[in-house]
């Protein structure tokens, strides 16, 4: 992942907050999750590493618990998203006239994969927090984004007609 300086020094502030401040662990345990040196570490969060590769990545998102794509959301400015955090799957296909269409469902915490309908439904019945979560899938990957926002415009519309 290449980074401006503006990005790798808000990926390394953030990193060392939820290290610090979230798991409440250390460079060195960071380091031993991640199976990278503690000098890694620390150049990616004094913001010292603008190119930083795909490996690396891997393994920090793995060591704080973050879902793939999510240090690239917060070298963006957005927020990453904790591995127990839904997402939003799709599948592309064609329907009887060739229409190319899309299905979106949103993998739950039990691993099931629920259509937007029964997750609306749910929402209905339980309130706010649900709310909180699909707004945290926002700040999914931008290839994704758009699928995202078009869940919540979608369950939003069937919350509201409950």
């Amino acid at each position: 992942m290449d980074l401006t300086d503006e990005q790798a020094a808000h990926l390394g502030r953030a990193i060392r907050a939820y290290r610090t401040k979230t798991l409440r662990i250390s460079q060195l345990e960071a380091a031993k999750r991640a199976q990278l040196s503690i000098a890694t570490i620390g150049r990616i969060e004094r913001g010292e590493s603008q190119s930083v590769t795909d490996d690396t990545i891997a393994g920090v998102e793995e060591a704080l618990d973050w879902q793939e794509g999510s240090a690239e959301l917060v070298a963006l400015g957005g927020d990453p998203i904790p591995k127990d955090h839904p997402r939003a799957v799709v599948q592309e296909f064609r329907d009887s006239t060739g229409t190319i269409r899309h299905r979106v469902s949103v993998d739950h915490e039990t691993g099931e994969t629920l259509p937007v309908e029964a997750l609306a439904g749910q929402i209905a019945a339980s309130g706010a927090e649900e709310i909180r979560v699909l707004t945290r899938l926002l700040s999914i990957e931008a290839p994704r984004r758009a699928y995202v926002i078009a869940i919540l415009d979608r369950i939003l519309d069937l919350v509201d007609s409950v």
